[in-house]
């Protein structure tokens, strides 16, 4: 198994930063991700023989953020190139601008 991850801190309260998540997720495998793990804290996706973990927790250092952790698990490595992991945290961030805009 070949595991990557990335992380960063959302200034977004969770509630926000999973909704985000959950809107991110559907656009992208609408149709061909099946939602193994959803607890309001931890989403797992398994996408074909990928599982994406979105790991989700109040920032203790930052009141009102969250600490969004993204970590990507694949059964066989292909020798293709590493997921952009980033990527898709940014598409959360977007996802969270777009979703106060009036």
């Amino acid at each position: 198994m070949w595991t990557r991850s990335a992380e960063r801190l959302v200034a977004a309260e969770p509630a926000a930063v999973r909704a985000a998540v959950t809107a991110v997720a559907a656009r992208l495998w609408a149709g061909r991700a099946t939602t193994v793990v959803d607890d309001g804290r931890v989403i797992v996706h398994a996408v074909g023989e990928v599982w994406v973990t979105w790991e989700l927790a109040a920032a203790t250092d930052h009141a009102g953020w969250t600490r969004l952790r993204l970590v990507h698990d694949e059964i066989d490595d292909d020798g293709g190139p590493a997921p952009e992991l980033v990527v898709l945290l940014d598409l959360v961030g977007r996802e969270l601008v777009e979703a106060i805009r009036p």
